[in-house]
């Protein structure tokens, strides 16, 4: 039997009580734009296979659409939701997992959520928890 990872699910920062707030939204929110722009680039700036004459590794737009149709975010969904490659999978889910954590400190600033208890992004599939409004 071959060794395999534990599947690990992000975390939907915009899933409330069981309703995704975003999908309600045309586009993306100025804000979230702003976000995830600048994990994109400090993700490819951090990236050593990118250099600096690459274009961006990922799209803000496509993100958008992981956040709008995944509760749970992981690798094989991704590569669905998109239809991209499981490398090019792989470049989104760093860039969200960097921007979850900005996400989630403006969701708490404008007090649309509570921020779970797990800080760093990750639930295993196994565990429930509830968002508070």
């Amino acid at each position: 039997m071959a060794l395999t990872r534990k599947k690990r699910n992000i975390l939907n920062p915009f899933l409330v009580e069981g309703t995704n707030i975003l999908a309600e939204v045309d586009g993306i929110p100025p804000w979230l734009e702003d976000v995830l722009l600048g994990c994109i680039r400090s993700v490819r700036a951090s990236d050593p296979v990118t250099g600096s004459t690459r274009n961006e590794v990922a799209s803000p737009s496509k993100i958008g659409k992981i956040y709008k149709r995944l509760d749970e975010i992981n690798n094989t969904d991704v590569q669905q939701a998109v239809v991209c490659s499981k490398r090019q999978a792989t470049r989104y889910l760093k860039c969200i997992r960097l921007a979850n954590k900005f996400i989630l400190r403006h969701l708490d600033k404008v007090d649309v959520i509570t921020v779970p208890e797990a800080s760093d992004g990750y639930r295993d599939p196994a565990s429930s928890y509830a968002l508070g409004m």
